[in-house]
Formats: C-alpha cells, sequence, structure tokens
C-alpha cells in the first residue's frame, strides 16, 4: 500500500489545468469590494455552486442585521474559498468580471 501523506510542496489541487495550490487563492482589493457588494446586496451573483450560493446568502443576512460583522464575513469567505480551490478559481473569475 502506498503512502498517500501530502508534503507541504506537493499539497494542492490537481486539476486539468494543473495544480492550484492554497496561497494561489486569495481576494485582491477589487474583488473584496464587489464581494462586499454582493453581501449588501447592491450586485447580484449567483453562482454553479450551491454551497458558495448558501454561503453568500448566509453572510447577507448576517450582514443585514449587522453590519459591522463585514470583516468576520470577508474572512469566512476567504476560508471557504481556501479550502475549495476549484469554486474559488472560477467564482473569483467571476465576480472580478461583474
Amino acid at each position: 500500500m502506498k503512502n498517500r501523506c501530502k508534503s507541504p510542496e506537493t499539497e494542492g489541487l490537481r486539476t486539468l489545468a494543473g495544480i492550484i495550490k492554497k496561497e494561489d487563492i486569495h481576494m485582491d482589493e477589487i474583488v473584496q469590494e464587489k464581494v462586499k457588494k454582493i453581501f449588501k446586496g447592491e450586485l447580484k451573483y449567483k453562482s454553479s455552486n450551491l454551497a458558495f450560493n448558501m454561503l453568500i446568502t448566509k453572510n447577507q443576512k448576517k450582514i443585514a442585521s449587522d453590519p459591522g460583522c463585514m470583516g468576520e464575513c470577508l474572512k469566512e469567505m476567504e476560508e471557504f474559498l481556501t479550502k475549495y480551490p476549484i469554486v474559488a478559481k472560477v467564482d473569483l473569475a467571476n465576480i472580478a468580471m461583474l
């Protein structure tokens, strides 16, 4: 039986396009501003990923009740995108084009 442990050098997700590393996934300032607008309801965005849509809806409700928790919601979004890099790559590109 092969040892399937991942080393830090090889940690990443292999796709047809290559390997997506966790450090490659981040929201730049432009995308962050657009995500804030999505959370506030000023921009509409619908992902093809149900879990991502649920996270957006959850954060929209949270911000509607307490506008001061924007930083917390952005952090939660970053954590989700780091955990699911395939979703991140597609959705960050789509949000950037809004």
